[in-house]
């Protein structure tokens, strides 16, 4: 998912304090732009991919265990609330990876 967030950063090119554009992929720097002079720092998209993997390996393994605790709290909630998980949890999966992609491929036309 991406987020962007405004703050007032210090810009090495306009000499000064001024408003940035934060990108986020995930909970993952993806760049920062400044508003004012529009100077861009991009981080290398395969990073973010090595990084975003290492994220969704870390969900897979402890999701064993994130199961359980929630079992714990209410047996009858969990059950409840499965069917439905079960069900979105692919379609959520699946949209993070395509705005990854989507955000990838929007980077690399705009380089060309």
């Amino acid at each position: 998912m991406t987020t962007q967030l405004k703050s007032d950063l210090f810009c090495l090119h306009c000499n000064k304090e001024c408003e940035h554009t934060i990108t986020y992929l995930g909970k993952h720097l993806q760049d920062i732009r400044c508003d004012e002079c529009g100077i861009h720092i991009h981080i290398d998209k395969l990073k973010i991919m090595e990084h975003y993997a290492e994220s969704v390996v870390e969900r897979l393994l402890t999701k064993p265990h994130r199961i359980n605790e929630e079992m714990k709290k209410g047996l009858s909630s969990f059950l409840k609330s499965l069917p439905i998980r079960v069900m979105k949890k692919p379609y959520q999966v699946t949209k993070e990876v395509l705005e990854i992609f989507k955000d990838s491929l929007k980077k690399d036309s705009s380089e060309k």
